[in-house]
């Protein structure tokens, strides 16, 4: 299988590099995000590629998998927790999960505590 590793520089008000892992050569561009706060590879230490594997080596998909930045937002551990919760919840369902009222809190999983 065709697997090629791209480094990207720092920028754009992002202070890490950001990596990028191709897979395959040929087909439909497929975008691939790792679970939370994950990195590129974690898609193949996973043993994902060995489920559609496959595909790759018919040439009928392409993968991309990218790093991401949930640290430096909603699963981060720095900063204020409802500027966090606000900007996956809205504010309104983090003042609820804030005051405990269950009646706001479950439509969003929150286990509404203070």
């Amino acid at each position: 299988m065709n697997r090629h590793q791209f480094e990207l520089p720092l920028g754009s008000g992002i202070d890490r590099g950001m990596t990028i892992i191709q897979y395959g050569h040929y087909g439909r561009p497929m975008l691939v995000f790792s679970s939370e706060a994950g990195r590129a590879w974690d898609f193949e230490n996973n043993g994902m590629l060995d489920a559609i594997g496959y595909l790759i080596n018919d040439g009928r998909i392409k993968l991309y998998c990218v790093d991401t930045l949930d640290a430096r937002g909603r699963s981060g551990c720095l900063g204020d927790p409802s500027h966090r919760c606000a900007a996956v919840h809205g504010s309104a369902g983090c003042h609820a999960a804030r005051e405990g009222d269950p009646s706001r809190t479950g439509s969003l999983g929150l286990r509404g505590q203070p």
